[in-house]
């Protein structure tokens, strides 16, 4: 069984927005369903390159395939990963603010760092 520390490793690992998470969960919970990327843009009313993003992201994650014709299954490619995908869902329900900062907290570190390198040193012109 995955503590909870271990699930938000996977939620900060798996997922680079909150976007991707809302994606995989509404492909979650219809499965076997194949969705057209088009209605998935309807559902979540999100942007088409938010949506790209996401399927690619969930892709390289194992969470989802891509069939012919711009449609998108969720499918885990291991029963681990479902596992725990089905337990990320089950903490987002019950603490959907800490894994939403989970993830934001993940993404900003990246973006922090870069605007760091910017910045001058003490006593540098």
């Amino acid at each position: 069984m995955s503590t909870e520390r271990e699930l938000m490793d996977f939620a900060r690992e798996t997922f680079s927005s909150v976007w991707s998470l809302e994606t995989a969960l509404l492909m979650m919970s219809k499965p076997g369903h194949d969705w057209q990327q088009a209605d998935l843009v309807t559902v979540l009313r999100a942007s088409k390159l938010v949506v790209v993003q996401a399927v690619d992201e969930l892709l390289a994650a194992g969470l989802v395939v891509v069939e012919p014709g711009d449609r998108v299954r969720y499918q885990p490619a291991t029963p681990d990963i479902g596992q725990a995908m089905t337990r990320a869902a089950a903490l987002y329900a019950t603490s959907p603010s800490a894994v939403r900062r989970v993830i934001v907290r993940s993404r900003r570190g990246g973006i922090s760092a870069f605007s760091d390198a910017f910045k001058l040193r003490k006593g540098e012109p």
